[in-house]
């Protein structure tokens, strides 16, 4: 019994001995008043102003000013005792160990959370939000509490660029939010309470219609990098791209950037060939489709002869999923259409594909009156000739009038061309043969044509 209450003794021992080491080795933290003499780099303020505001490069009465020790832990904080100008006197307390003569100590102004998310791209937010600055003092006394340093220089943590956005034809684009991101990923978001950098893509959501924006940007890469910017307005998203630039601590930038409009890319793919030029092609750019002023997409094509025609509408040239790249996501659009125009429309936003066609069971016909001499037809036997086109009348037959008098005496033959070939056309009694007619008097030739007996006549007016 008294050999196992020696040794848990000599354990409670030990025991004791180890806290007194942990004690000793652990330096006790004191709390001191700190009085630190300080100004602002007011270089920045002298560049940029805008309607009268400028660059805040005085001491304000919300500043609060973060202490840092050698290990970048935050000791404490300082608050100005003077605003409104570029110099002041900052107070306060830290709580710290091994403070002497000496002891490097880092401030950061002007609030204790070092970050650059929620800027709102106005010049009064970065002057009083992300207008970043810090200074290394060294301790130069300690009486009792009270600590006396180095003055405090500060010099600003990023810099400020000033963004003009406009388009290509150089309208302004006003975004409702900006995304700015940087090709070696070293923009900084935020530092953490050790002061280690946090990077990633910097949003600024504008509280203003404005397409001028200034915003704080911290590159920590060291070298001139990409930037990436991609603007977005309502449900439209414009980028652009700049190389080789070089944003360098504590300067300021101005620039106008032009965004492009991005515009995903639709695109007909179907059958048969005689219509889409290669068939269920997703690459082929002669069946992309025509952006049009209300969003959505057009393609139209001119049908030579009644087709049995299916396609799809496919997204930027690839096939992907039905529904994601192409649609309708349910399957292939199937018509059988006849001669005439075919109509793709396809709605984006609601993922629709719609169309009109001339239904095969309609007949669309146009007639043309073809003949000799040119001098009264515009060109001899020429059946494209839109101008002698004939119209619609009221009884359903078709008539055209020459544009001109025409001699009496004048020999003429003519026929009636469908659909602008000599592939079907109505002579003479409904047949091939020309209908010929010697004008009786200067008068003007009307061509009348029914379509029922596809007879031929002439009439002067």
């Amino acid at each position: 019994m008294k050999k196992l209450m020696f040794f848990a003794g000599a354990l409670l021992a030990l025991a004791t001995l180890a806290a007194c080491d942990k004690s000793a080795q652990e330096p006790e933290l004191v709390s001191y008043n700190i009085t630190v003499d300080a100004s602002r780099d007011a270089s920045l303020s002298k560049a940029i102003s805008l309607s009268g505001s400028t660059m805040n490069a005085i001491w304000g009465s919300t500043d609060k000013v973060a202490v840092y020790n050698s290990a970048n832990t935050k000791i404490g904080t300082l608050t100005p005792q003077s605003t409104g100008s570029a110099s002041t006197v900052l107070k306060g307390s830290i709580t710290a160990s091994g403070i002497s003569a000496g002891t490097k100590l880092r401030l950061l102004a002007p609030r204790d959370s070092w970050l650059y998310s929620g800027q709102a791209g106005t010049l009064s937010g970065v002057s009083s939000k992300y207008a970043y600055a810090s200074a290394e003092v060294t301790v130069s006394a300690v009486n009792g509490s009270d600590i006396q340093t180095s003055p405090a220089a500060f010099k600003n943590e990023q810099a400020i660029v000033k963004f003009t956005l406009v388009d290509a034809g150089g309208a302004p684009v006003k975004p409702d939010e900006l995304l700015i991101s940087s090709a070696s990923g070293k923009l900084v978001r935020s530092f953490n309470a050790s002061l280690s950098a946090l990077t990633g893509d910097i949003s600024v959501v504008p509280d203003d219609d404005t397409n001028v924006l200034y915003v704080a940007l911290r590159n920590d890469s060291g070298a001139a990098d990409t930037y990436n910017l991609t603007a977005t307005v309502g449900k439209f998203e414009y980028n652009a791209t700049k190389a080789g630039v070089n944003f360098q601590n504590g300067k300021y930038y101005a620039g106008t950037v032009t965004m492009q409009l991005k515009q995903d890319t639709y695109t007909v793919a179907g059958s048969p060939a005689a219509i889409f030029g290669t068939e269920w092609d997703a690459e082929n750019t002669a069946n992309d489709m025509v952006r049009q002023s209300d969003g959505t997409y057009l393609k139209v094509y001119n049908v030579k002869q009644v087709s049995d025609v299916s396609f799809k509408v496919v997204k930027n040239h690839e096939w992907g999923s039905a529904g994601t790249n192409n649609w309708p996501a349910e399957g292939n659009v199937a018509l059988t259409v006849g001669a005439g125009e075919l109509k793709i429309m396809f709605d984006p936003d609601r993922k629709k594909v719609s169309y009109t066609y001339i239904d095969p069971g309609v007949v669309t016909e146009t007639y043309t009156v073809a003949g000799t001499p040119a001098s009264v037809f515009g060109a001899a036997w020429d059946p494209t000739r839109t101008a002698n086109d004939m119209v619609k009348q009221s009884d359903g037959n078709y008539a055209w009038t020459s544009p001109s008098t025409v001699a009496a005496g004048t020999a003429l033959e003519f026929k009636v061309a469908v659909n602008h070939a000599w592939t079907k056309s109505y002579g003479l009694n409904g047949g091939s043969s020309n209908v010929t007619y010697t004008m009786k008097a200067t008068k003007k030739l009307k061509v009348l044509f029914n379509t029922t007996t596809h007879y031929v006549t002439a009439a002067e007016e």
